[in-house]
């Protein structure tokens, strides 16, 4: 193909490249292009969660995180040397040795468990044993999750009183107001004497007119003896005191009497006769107006 000078310029164009070539480059290059697409197409088709992934940040982990593990407290480590002591030496019962482990520790353990130990080499009855072995195994039980016990130990905290199931006790009923109905009447006394002691006073009055002189005690055993009157001791007192003597009167009488029988009394025998409960029983005061009447 021959060249050609440009009238305009002078120069010799550049030759053109034959069709043919610039069109295959064209070709080319689409269908290469058009094949990345496709493959890139295939493989979001073949894989979308890929491609999503791809476009997105992974989603934050919804697992809680792992809790630290927490710190020893100081005296983990000489409680669990004691509680290790403890549990293999309270099945014998071999309370010297556990005393002497707490001895060793001198201080180191933590006070509540100490004081529970305590209590059990201590323990003086076997229901306050129990519930020191008690104490100590929850003590021991907190050291094993690596947890200080109470400061205080179990035998030192009063545990919550539990809500009781039972319904509480109804209030008690007040008291009733006094009610405004009088009050019943106290029998009537009867009239007069009954019957039995009408008897016995007549016959308390036959004895005084004897004017022998009869004390008060002295005429209630002559009514009530079963040698005399036989009447009860009840109605023999009632007659007695509704006689009306003069018992000081009666003593005068009963002390002429005795010196009547010429035997001779002095004062002071007189005044025995006239108390002896084997005589005439009357008092001391009325045997001495009596001595006192008849001269002596």
């Amino acid at each position: 193909m021959s060249s050609t000078t440009s009238p305009d310029t002078g120069m010799t164009p550049e030759p053109r490249k034959p069709l043919r070539k610039r069109t295959w480059f064209r070709v080319t290059g689409g269908v290469a292009v058009a094949f990345v697409a496709l493959i890139a197409v295939l493989s979001a088709t073949n894989h979308p969660a890929a491609a999503v992934s791809a476009t997105k940040p992974p989603p934050a982990s919804s697992a809680p995180a792992k809790p630290k593990p927490a710190a020893a407290y100081p005296a983990e480590a000489a409680d669990k040397a004691l509680c290790n002591t403890y549990n293999a030496d309270i099945k014998s019962g071999d309370t010297a040795s556990i005393q002497a482990a707490l001895d060793q520790a001198d201080g180191s353990v933590s006070p509540g468990l100490a004081k529970d130990v305590q209590a059990i080499v201590d323990g003086s009855s076997l229901s306050q044993d129990m519930t020191n072995q008690i104490h100590v195994a929850m003590d021991c039980a907190l050291v094993s999750v690596g947890k200080a016990p109470p400061a205080q130990g179990f035998s030192g905290t009063a545990p919550a009183a539990a809500p009781s199931s039972q319904p509480a006790a109804p209030a008690p009923a007040t008291s009733q107001p006094a009610t405004s109905q009088p009050a019943a009447p106290a029998p009537a006394a009867p009239a007069g004497p009954t019957a039995s002691q009408q008897q016995a006073l007549d016959a308390a009055q036959s004895y005084l007119n004897l004017g022998s002189g009869f004390s008060r005690q002295g005429l209630i055993d002559q009514l009530d003896s079963q040698y005399g009157n036989k009447f009860s001791v009840a109605d023999a007192t009632w007659a007695v005191d509704h006689s009306g003597a003069d018992w000081n009167a009666q003593a005068v009488m009963a002390a002429k009497g005795y010196m009547a029988l010429g035997t001779g009394f002095s004062r002071a025998s007189l005044i025995d006769q006239l108390t002896s409960a084997y005589g005439s029983k009357f008092t001391y005061a009325q045997a001495s107006y009596a001595a006192d009447q008849v001269g002596l």
